[in-house]
C-alpha cells in the first residue's frame, strides 16, 4: 500500500480516541491541524481542546472503543468507515457507527480529521430511545 504512514497514524488516531491518549491525539496532529467531530461542532485546534474532546467520552462513557472497519485511500487523503461500541456511566450499551476523513501534511502528520455520523442517533440510545 502506497499510503502506509497515512495508515499508521490512522490506526493510531482510532488507538487514542478509544484509550482516551489526548496527549498521543495531539502529537498525530499537524502544529495547525483541525478536528471538527462531528462536522458542525466547534473545531479543536490545541492539546486542550482534544483533552475536552476525550472528557466528554469519558464523562458519559465506562467504555467506549472505536474501530476501524474499512480504509480508502485517495489523493492524500483517508476516509475510514468506523463502527462504535460502549458502555454509559449508567449501564447503557450503545453501537454507532460513522465516517471519519483524514487529510495529511507532508510528514503524515493530520492536517484535517472531519467526523461524519449523527449523534442523535447516540443520545437516543442513552436516552432509551
Amino acid at each position: 500500500m502506497a499510503d502506509d504512514g497515512k495508515q499508521a497514524v490512522v490506526e493510531r488516531y482510532f488507538q487514542a480516541v478509544s484509550t482516551q491518549d489526548a496527549r498521543a491525539l495531539a502529537a498525530l496532529f499537524a502544529p495547525d491541524g483541525v478536528m471538527e467531530d462531528p462536522v458542525g461542532a466547534t473545531p479543536i485546534t490545541d492539546a486542550e481542546g482534544f483533552q475536552r474532546f476525550l472528557s466528554g467520552i469519558t464523562d458519559t462513557f465506562d467504555e467506549m472503543v472505536l474501530t476501524p472497519e474499512d480504509s480508502f485511500h485517495a489523493g492524500g487523503r483517508v476516509a475510514v468507515r468506523w463502527s462504535a461500541r460502549g458502555r454509559s456511566k449508567d449501564g447503557v450499551e450503545v453501537g454507532y457507527g460513522g465516517i471519519d476523513v483524514f487529510a495529511f501534511d507532508d510528514q503524515d502528520r493530520i492536517t484535517s480529521m472531519e467526523g461524519y455520523w449523527h449523534p442523535r442517533e447516540l443520545f437516543a440510545q442513552l436516552k432509551g430511545s
